[in-house]
């Protein structure tokens, strides 16, 4: 009887929200209905936005860390919230390249989160000065596996949701190997962000079975660039590990985030000999967030330089016949300029 009540009422709650939202032209990003991201304080939506600094939470929880609250009614609630003040000149998802005005279709609820990321964490063995994380030291304030058990139960995880590890280093996590573990087991597919700094075990596990892509962002081609930028003097203790997990290259990514400190030709072309000496196959051509779609205010806006660099590393990944993607932190035009350069 419980189940039938629960079942009609979340029908009802879900018809309510539809009738009101669904089928409209307004302006709305699909990841409103599609993705959650867990960070220290609270939870957010997405982890994809492109605006600076955050993007729109669902649930503050500070330092009590209480999801208990965290059910049908009010993940409808504050979505609803949401899309409310995005029809407004306060809207949260303003400046993001993926708001704009579309079709809002239906909320399914029942498989309808496809990405789940975990940024609830900042402890980390590197110290990139583009990242957003000032204390790097914090470990996981809560234990996320039985949140990921709820949503499963609840019929929210869709089948084909992709597990987003960022942080913080996921391999210094205390909570990885537990979950990663248990996403493993469950067949899910995991994407993790890792500075490579540290060998792991069962990330090699998860690549060897197809079950997860490993990113890696190095970030320059030689060891000064690589100490100031991640402001650790491990660049060849990376790329030996980089080349270990190269075993599986098809699931091995390395990026680079461009701006205005990596940005000279020195540095792409080393960048591309240690790919070919480690055997990398795949590389990601991206930007620092806040040269590209903030103020400029950290190392200065985009300038020719960073686009002709972009370019060259384009032109070298075609020539030695490694695979390149140019990712969505870049303005639109600033990819038409990379791809046609």
């Amino acid at each position: 009887m419980i189940n039938i009540f629960f079942n009609f009422y979340k029908r009802f709650l879900l018809f309510q929200f539809n009738k009101k939202w669904a089928g409209k032209e307004l302006y709305f990003c699909p990841s409103l209905f599609s993705e959650i991201n867990f960070t220290y304080s609270m939870v957010r939506v997405c982890c994809l936005c492109t605006l600076e600094p955050y993007t729109p939470p669902i649930m503050y929880v500070a330092k009590h860390h209480n999801y208990d609250k965290f059910d049908l009614k009010e993940y409808l609630k504050q979505l609803d919230r949401i899309m409310t003040l995005n029809q407004t000149n306060k809207a949260v998802c303003d400046g993001c390249d993926f708001f704009k005005k579309q079709k809002v279709p239906n909320l399914e609820f029942e498989g309808n989160i496809k990405r789940f990321s975990f940024n609830h964490f900042t402890k980390c063995n590197a110290n990139c000065v583009y990242c957003s994380c000032i204390v790097k030291t914090q470990d996981v304030p809560f234990d996320i596996l039985p949140i990921i058990k709820k949503f499963e139960k609840a019929k929210l995880i869709g089948e084909d949701c992709l597990f987003n590890w960022a942080g913080g280093e996921p391999v210094v996590c205390k909570d990885f190997d537990r979950c990663c573990s248990y996403l493993y087991e469950r067949k899910y597919k995991q994407v993790i962000n890792s500075s490579g700094i540290l060998y792991n075990d069962l990330v090699e596990k998860c690549l060897a079975n197809g079950t997860a892509n490993l990113i890696i962002s190095v970030d320059s081609g030689t060891r000064e660039t690589y100490k100031t930028v991640k402001r650790v003097d491990c660049f060849d203790v990376v790329w030996e590990n980089i080349k270990r997990y190269a075993k599986y290259s098809d699931n091995l990514t390395i990026k680079y985030v461009f701006f205005s400190l990596n940005s000279n030709e020195n540095d792409i072309r080393g960048f591309i000999d240690k790919c070919l000496w480690a055997g990398v196959k795949n590389i990601a051509i991206t930007v620092e967030n806040n040269t590209s779609h903030g103020d400029g205010s950290h190392f200065g806006p985009i300038t020719e330089k960073e686009i002709n660099m972009a370019i060259l590393l384009r032109k070298l990944a075609i020539k030695n016949s490694i695979n390149y993607k140019i990712w969505h932190m870049w303005k639109e035009e600033n990819v038409k300029k990379i791809e046609q350069g």
